[in-house]
């Protein structure tokens, strides 16, 4: 998709773009120590949301507001990106990134499974409740009921297992973090003290351990792909929170399994990790006036809608609610965008719901959010592996993140000291 919109834009403008393609694994390290030794090797990077604070304090990535003030607004529609991106890719009061694509979570599941008649009538008998299909308005103690439901009463020729994650080292960091913040629990409050450890967060923790109870073995290994696998395989019934921009690959299941017709909705509780890749600028680029030229014209408008076009998740509104992408007017996309009208969802839930202080998650803002999300992905992946316990490696995960925030050595402070600066909103 870059190289042929790279190709449409040196068509309309004359500029030429070299796109230069990086690893997923090895794009943060890459593009840092290019920017770190301000090389101007890139004049556009792409950045991830958890990672902002840190290149932009860093002044490695240029502040983009002069470049949108002085653009005709048609060509931008800054206000038309989600407003959750738009909060997440400003720092210090200063827009540093427009993003192109989004993998915000939300849950899949089996509907037909859901609506049978047979198994909701064996739910009520054994819950003494109806089966609700999962979704927002949904509790995580449900949640666990229903996969227990699924996995333990309903026959194995039905539905073997209750539930999918990706409990593997890389992702179960973003699954718990999900139901942490569905709980109210969070890793800092308004105040920026640390509160990773706090009765939320561990039980967001445990809630995590008994869901995988009811996963299909092998689940500490699984990455997204996995879980996707279980769900084409008619090995699981639900995942959550899983990301939505799977959407396209989930609903191959119907394909795949007679009678199989999927559900999708925003996540539990309305909380997910919200997660974007963004166009960013090298503050070192000896070509800033077109390195902009491109950016906008890739994260811009028209860029998007024809990313859309090709199925990809895009960040703007106006894209996401296009009668063209809505499947009940336009059949023929539903394989590829019945994710869309969720994806607005979210961004509404999350602007009426949380407060002030938490738009973004306040741990976005923090220059170490990187550094904080790599330790804290290791910690989860060794609770959920049963190498400690949630309280007591949620603990060490606290110590770390006054550690990396310099706030005292063997045992930091857990509330920030008198000469910390916080992060400027």
């Amino acid at each position: 998709w870059a190289e042929q919109v790279s190709k449409n834009f040196t068509a309309k403008t004359g500029i030429k773009v070299e796109v230069i393609p990086i690893d997923y694994s090895v794009l943060y390290e890459k593009q840092m120590i290019e920017l770190a030794g301000k090389t101007g090797a890139f004049d556009i990077v792409t950045v991830e949301s958890m990672c902002i604070a840190e290149w932009a304090s860093a002044g490695w990535l240029e502040p983009l507001d002069d470049y949108i003030k002085r653009t005709p607004p048609e060509e931008i529609m800054y206000d038309d990106i989600l407003e959750h991106f738009r909060w997440v890719l400003t720092w210090g009061g200063h827009c540093y990134g427009l993003p192109y694509y989004t993998y915000d979570q939300g849950v899949f599941y089996r509907k037909d499974l859901f609506q049978r008649e047979d198994i909701k009538e064996m739910y009520r008998k054994w819950s003494g409740h109806e089966l609700k299909e999962p979704g927002p308005d949904m509790t995580w103690d449900e949640v666990v009921k229903i996969a227990e439901f699924f996995d333990e009463v309903v026959p194995d020729d039905i539905m073997p297992y209750g539930i999918g994650l990706m409990a593997g080292p890389v992702e179960s960091n973003d699954e718990w973090m999900a139901i942490m913040w569905g709980l109210g629990g969070d890793h800092f409050d308004k105040d920026y003290n640390i509160i990773v450890n706090s009765t939320e967060s561990v039980r967001a923790m445990e809630i995590y351990l008994e869901l995988l109870k009811h996963a299909p073995p092998g689940a500490l290994a699984s990455s997204y792909d996995e879980v996707v696998a279980q769900m084409q395989r008619g090995l699981i019934p639900m995942t959550g929170p899983f990301y939505l921009d799977q959407w396209p690959n989930m609903v191959k299941t119907e394909k795949l399994i007679p009678g199989a017709k999927m559900g999708i909705n925003a996540p539990v509780m309305g909380r997910g990790y919200i997660g974007c890749f963004a166009l960013s600028m090298d503050a070192a680029s000896k070509r800033k006036d077109y390195a902009w030229e491109f950016l906008k014209w890739l994260a811009g408008p028209e860029g998007q809608y024809s990313f859309a076009v090709g199925g990809g998740s895009t960040c703007r509104r106006s894209v996401l609610l296009n009668p063209r992408f809505d499947p009940e007017k336009n059949p023929a996309t539903y394989p590829y965008t019945a994710h869309y009208k969720y994806l607005v969802q979210i961004d509404d839930i999350l602007i009426r719901e949380l407060p002030d202080w938490q738009k973004p998650y306040r741990v976005f803002k923090l220059p170490k959010a990187c550094s904080m999300y790599l330790e804290s992905k290791i910690t989860i992946g060794s609770i959920a592996a049963g190498q400690a316990t949630p309280k007591g490696g949620l603990d060490r995960l606290a110590l770390a993140y006054g550690t990396l925030l310099g706030w005292g050595y063997p045992v930091p402070s857990m509330k920030p000291p008198s000469w910390w600066k916080p992060p400027p909103d």
